[in-house]
């Protein structure tokens, strides 16, 4: 979730409970990226640096505290891990 400011922010995060998802805080407290809640799977190179090792950090079903960027004040809710794997290079080549 993004948010403008940080009251907005940790309005919606005090709102997080097990077992309840980014999308149904997102019905009651409208964030700025209303229309792209879910990443989808994420790599670590591919977030802001000062999100990266909270968001990495968590276990699947956690929730971040408010983090700041550029864009505002965001929410991330890690939903399931994935361990690293490699691809043969038979599977990756164009």
């Amino acid at each position: 979730l993004l948010y403008s400011s940080e009251a907005q922010a940790q309005k919606a995060r005090a709102l997080v409970k097990p077992g309840k998802s980014l999308n149904e805080i997102a019905s009651q407290l409208e964030p700025l990226n209303k229309n792209a809640i879910n990443m989808g799977k994420v790599e670590r190179a591919n977030i802001f640096d000062n999100a990266a090792e909270a968001v990495f950090s968590l276990k699947a079903g956690e929730t971040t505290q408010p983090l700041q960027s550029p864009f505002g004040w965001h929410i991330f809710q890690v939903t399931a891990v994935e361990p690293p794997s490699t691809a043969p290079f038979e599977e990756v080549r164009t």
